[in-house]
């Protein structure tokens, strides 16, 4: 029993003294409720900081590229409107021009939209209309003879008009049935269509092929085009034929358009092509010959990219290629500096270890 009760006030001490040495917190200090961050949350927290300072300028220069591009799209937006905006102005003066017959400035002006924008529609049929008036022949002013009224039924008229388009007469297929409409406009309305659209088609084809009268041959193939779409021959024909004309009307204005475009009618074989491709090219080499704008001319040249081996542009090959020799010189960087004098001795190891100069 005695031995009990000494163990309890031993066990009573120890627990005593044990809390003697624990530092009490004393009721008027406040409680400290947060503590330093350990090192592992402080490195963690770190690296999160140190992924928003490398995203945050990557934000900041994607959204300049982005407003940059996106500028550089508006402005060739705009440029594309602005042009077709001029485009469609110089169209509707060259109809004003057309209608009052100051046919030069109609063509002037009816080129220019071409150049602008070659897929202007009617512009090349406009173009074929002034043309198609300045080379015809003056009248003399003697009294004009008007064609006699055609006066058979329609149904003569009919069989008239039937009977020369089966004889290739497309003229006279035409003519013929241009008074049936006049006088009955409803008379066989579809195989009307037909005929004129076979006639008009054939004789454009005609004209353009065998005549070399391009802008006559547009013309009836614009009219044909209103009773139907155009088969793919006629439509090859026609682009040929505003490809010769455009081509034409560079000349003397746009040596390296002219020789590219008459380049490629001529080797399709067209009408005087070959003859207008060896103008051009001439024109084009001494224009290279005589330029001082060696890079800006070199550079237009190897953006045509010429076929080789074709003998009319033998002198543009060789102005050509000088000139892009000479870029390259111009522009090529500074040859590096060579040391000059004695070369400087080198060591080598003596007694010792000690380095001593070569001999």
């Amino acid at each position: 029993m005695y031995g009990i009760i000494r163990r309890m006030a031993a066990d009573k001490l120890s627990s005593v003294g044990l809390e003697q040495t624990q530092p009490s917190q004393s009721a008027s200090e406040p409680t400290q409720e947060t503590q330093s961050p350990p090192a592992s949350e402080r490195s963690r927290l770190w690296k999160v900081l140190r992924w928003f300072l490398l995203i945050i300028p990557a934000a900041l220069i994607i959204a300049a590229a982005s407003g940059y591009f996106a500028g550089v799209n508006q402005l060739e937006i705009d440029r594309r409107r602005a042009v077709a905006e001029q485009a469609d102005e110089q169209f509707k003066l060259g109809i004003e021009d057309l209608a009052a017959g100051r046919f030069e400035v109609a063509r002037q002006r009816f080129e220019y939209v071409i150049r602008l924008d070659p897929s202007h529609p009617d512009a090349a049929e406009r173009l074929a209309e002034a043309l198609l008036a300045l080379n015809a022949p003056a009248t003399a002013p003697t009294p004009i003879s008007t064609p006699t009224p055609n006066l058979a039924p329609v149904e003569d008229l009919f069989d008239q008009a039937k009977a020369a388009y089966d004889n290739q007469d497309w003229s006279g297929a035409i003519d013929t049935l241009i008074a049936l409409r006049a006088k009955d406009p409803s008379y066989r309305a579809v195989q009307v269509d037909g005929l004129l659209y076979g006639a008009l088609r054939a004789r454009a084809l005609h004209l353009i092929r065998a005549e070399w009268n391009l802008e006559q041959g547009l013309y009836d193939l614009a009219r044909a085009e209103r009773f139907g779409p155009l088969d793919s021959e006629a439509v090859s024909w026609r682009t040929s034929a505003r490809l010769y004309l455009s081509a034409n009307s560079n000349m003397g204005l746009k040596w390296p358009q002219a020789t590219n475009d008459f380049l490629e009618l001529c080797l399709a074989g067209l009408w005087d092509s070959c003859d207008k491709l060896s103008t051009a090219a001439d024109a084009y080499a001494d224009f290279m010959r005589e330029t001082t704008e060696f890079c800006a001319t070199s550079e237009q040249y190897t953006l045509w990219e010429f076929p080789p081996d074709i003998p009319a542009l033998a002198r543009v090959y060789e102005f050509g290629t000088y000139l892009v020799d000479r870029c390259e010189e111009l522009t090529a960087p500074p040859p590096e500096p060579t040391l000059t004098g004695e070369p400087l001795p080198t060591a080598t190891g003596g007694p010792g270890g000690e380095p001593t100069p070569e001999a």
